[in-house]
């Protein structure tokens, strides 16, 4: 990997700032690496809002072992959102500095990366020896990598996903029994392909789906959920109804909005 990382230690404060640039444009450069930061600061905009991904190396050896071993030796890394970024971690100007940086990117195409290093170095004192620990940090943005699909701006009104079935009225009890809780199960599937858990966004529907699987109430009454797509970071309306009436179907199909309709008894 190039450019080769320079060496930290006994580095005083300044040399070794200048070298986080370099280890910067590594990153840049590192396509593995980049890609991997990228899913962290898209994820981490669309579900906390603007903020900087954090690169944390708990001492400068580990921070050069990353430009022989890539990806693998990367420092801790953590999305932090710019209100929770702390002046006493890294001093008022880069504090400063990286705020307006979360507060100006446009998170569609760039990300905001912090990296921190802690020095530990002996300070001259009398008597036992003394040493202080000291994060040494630095904050540039950066072009997301090309491999992250971000949605087209036009996507304003999203589809409407309707998750339904047919009647099971004429099947075995043992039979139905199979099939609701196939049902349930591609309903859950569904959502979390949008990166939503009903079982823990939505308790009460999660409740009441369990009470039709297991045959405490004989019909599911159709429900309307908002949740949002982890995604598109918007939200998307969600209609479960189960076992439906086929005229009440084509009727919500035709409101005059974008549908796309998932039989949860033939989904994959």
């Amino acid at each position: 990997m190039s450019p080769k990382f320079l060496k930290f230690v006994d580095l005083p404060e300044p040399k070794l700032f200048s070298h986080l640039a370099t280890y910067q444009a590594a990153i840049k450069e590192e396509k593995e690496t980049l890609h991997h930061l990228s899913l962290i600061a898209r994820r981490g905009y669309l579900s906390q809002g603007p903020g900087a991904v954090k690169c944390f190396f708990p001492c400068p050896e580990n921070a050069e072992k990353f430009l022989d071993g890539g990806l693998s030796e990367l420092g801790e890394l953590t999305y932090v959102r710019w209100p929770d970024l702390l002046p006493s971690e890294m001093g008022p100007q880069l504090y400063s500095e990286l705020v307006a940086m979360c507060k100006g990117y446009n998170p569609d195409s760039k990300l905001v990366l912090y990296v921190s290093v802690c020095v530990v170095s002996e300070t001259p004192a009398s008597g036992a020896v003394k040493w202080e620990r000291q994060l040494v940090s630095r904050c540039a943005k950066m072009r997301l990598s090309r491999d992250i699909c971000v949605p087209e701006k036009d996507q304003d009104n999203p589809e409407t996903l309707i998750l339904t079935c047919n009647s099971l009225d004429a099947l075995s009890e043992d039979r139905v029994k199979e099939l609701k809780e196939m049902s349930i199960n591609n309903v859950q599937k569904q959502l979390r392909l949008r990166g939503v858990s009903l079982r823990r966004q939505h308790p009460v529907i999660f409740k009441q789906l369990c009470a039709y699987a297991n045959g405490s109430c004989d019909k599911f009454t159709p429900i309307t959920v908002y949740p949002k797509d982890v995604n598109t970071g918007k939200s998307f309306m969600c209609i479960i109804m189960l076992e439906a009436d086929p005229d009440s179907l084509r009727q919500v199909e035709s409101a005059g909005v974008k549908v796309r309709t998932v039989d949860v008894l033939c989904a994959d």
